[in-house]
């Protein structure tokens, strides 16, 4: 027993021996190894299998057409760090795909020209950093979230935003050297630090009245950059805030008419009448943020020019209101009192959702109502 046992070791010994020698696949830099593969991508199923996500491509150069199927699923993810570092020049994603991930195409600096896809809503962290070629690209309106230094050092020469935006993050057009133009959307509240840092090339830049705050180094060594605008308008007894800028207190502020705007605390002010009045404050670097105001009449009636409507389910319609005086403040709310059967957006535009009968509300700023029947077969 003993002699059978030395010799399965010895056959043991003689077989590690002579086995050949093998090394673990060098995982790319970035994201994940796909469970499978089909041509020059590796990819992964997502969502119980119905989906793709791609994970990387080492093969991926040139033109780059991403595929909307793979295995016969659609594509709907491209995954973190994708297609980082390759020599992509130009790539088309297709309609179906809703979200890049971070460093999907970080340091892609041969990458000239990017076709999004109009279901896109999500663009991660990094995604097109330094794409130092890449000068222009159309963001989707769907797009919602935009991830920190998503196109940090890459070659824009002017972005517009879309209106599904809340905030420009972190260090998203951070040292883009040659960025001129910035149209930034009224749905944008927040700025956040280095955003529009190192942007050599930025000389002047309007920002929406709801923007709020803004980061004290959101314009860090952006020298061109001298004049900040915020045009808003609101309504005799409106309340208005104005931004917290580098962290400036109310104090800081200058200008002003107090005839036609009484602060009520911090740097909230109050239309009184109607008139223009200018806010402003400077920066450490010498930058001036400047904020028009507009007071418009308050409104004193509010009516819908059609007050019912019948819809099939899944129709829409956009509703009309007329407002007294005209040239009053216009800001108002919509409500349904059932979403079940029916709902409305903030500008007013109705879906049908469900057979029933509901009714949608608006109400200006100041307490007017007026109310809207919809019936849904």
């Amino acid at each position: 027993m003993k002699k059978l046992t030395l010799l399965l070791l010895a056959a043991l010994l003689l077989i590690a021996v002579f086995a050949p020698i093998t090394f673990a696949a060098t995982a790319p830099p970035y994201g994940v190894v796909g469970k499978y593969t089909s041509g020059v991508y590796t990819y992964n199923l997502i969502n119980n299998g119905k989906e793709v996500r791609i994970e990387h491509s080492t093969k991926a150069k040139g033109a780059l057409t991403i595929p909307a199927k793979i295995a016969n699923k659609p594509v709907t993810q491209i995954g973190t760090g994708a297609f980082a570092t390759r020599a992509v020049t130009s790539v088309k994603i297709p309609e179906g795909v809703k979200s890049i991930s971070a460093n999907a195409f970080d340091t892609c600096t041969s990458l000239s020209a990017v076709t999004l896809p109009s279901t896109l809503t999500s663009i991660g962290t990094y995604a097109f950093c330094w794409c130092v070629s890449l000068g222009a690209i159309t963001l989707p309106a769907k797009l919602k979230t935009l991830g920190a230094s998503a196109f940090a050092g890459s070659g824009l020469t002017k972005i517009t935003l879309p209106s599904g935006l809340t905030s420009i993050p972190a260090s998203c057009f951070e040292s883009c050297d040659s960025l001129k133009n910035v149209s930034v959307p009224g749905t944008v509240k927040s700025i956040g630090a280095l955003a529009l840092a190192g942007c050599g090339q930025l000389s002047t830049l309007t920002l929406p009245q709801g923007t709020t705050t803004v980061a004290s180094n959101a314009f860090k060594k952006s020298g061109k950059l001298k004049n900040i605008t915020i045009n808003t308008t609101i309504g005799a007894g409106q309340k208005y805030t104005l931004p917290n800028y580098a962290a400036v207190k109310a104090a800081n502020w200058k200008g002003g008419n107090t005839s036609l705007l009484k602060k009520t605390s911090g740097v909230t002010y109050q239309g009184m009448k109607t008139g223009k009045a200018t806010y402003y404050v400077t920066d450490g670097e010498k930058r001036k943020l400047t904020v028009n105001v507009t007071v418009k009449a308050a409104p004193t009636k509010i009516v819908y020019k059609k007050t019912a409507v019948t819809l099939k389910k899944g129709a829409t319609y956009a509703t009309a209101v007329t407002i007294t005086p005209s040239g009053a403040q216009g800001t108002r709310t919509y409500t349904s009192a059932n979403v079940k059967i029916a709902k409305v957006d903030g500008g007013g535009k109705i879906t049908a959702v469900a057979k029933g009968k509901t009714t949608i509300t608006v109400k200006t700023y100041n307490g007017k109502t007026a109310k809207f029947t919809v019936t849904v077969k």
